[in-house]
């Protein structure tokens, strides 16, 4: 059996491309993926997954990969996240989330100051 060296799928020895992600198989005699990580992805479709997984996200990633293939969740994320590994991208966290930072600085923080002034100057 060949594994695949972007998702460690098994796959069938006359396979070319796996068959979970799509990559070119290392097959004996060739030198597929063989420094993918310096060369970058020869696949387009693993350059699309690692391109949105850079941009939206690794769930957007995983999300596209799902769609494309018609794998389950387990699967698109375990090949997303061997892609990720492979060529050493790091997924966009996304839009920053610090909304809750901003309201407890300005809107809760001034308000337990001063109830703690109130108890303060009441004992």
């Amino acid at each position: 059996m060949l594994r695949c060296s972007h998702c460690d799928h098994f796959n069938s020895e006359d396979s070319t491309q796996c068959e979970r992600c799509g990559a070119p198989l290392d097959t004996p005699g060739s030198d597929a993926g063989g420094d993918a990580a310096a060369t970058g992805p020869a696949d387009p479709f693993v350059e699309q997954v690692l391109k949105i997984a850079t941009e939206n996200g690794k769930i957007a990633a995983i999300k596209h990969y799902r769609e494309a293939t018609g794998s389950g969740l387990k699967d698109a994320k375990e090949a997303v996240e061997s892609m990720m590994r492979q060529h050493k991208i790091i997924a966009n966290a996304g839009p920053a989330g610090g909304c809750f930072g901003v309201v407890l600085a300005i809107g809760i923080l001034p308000g337990l100051a001063g109830l703690a002034w109130a108890w303060i100057v009441t004992s």
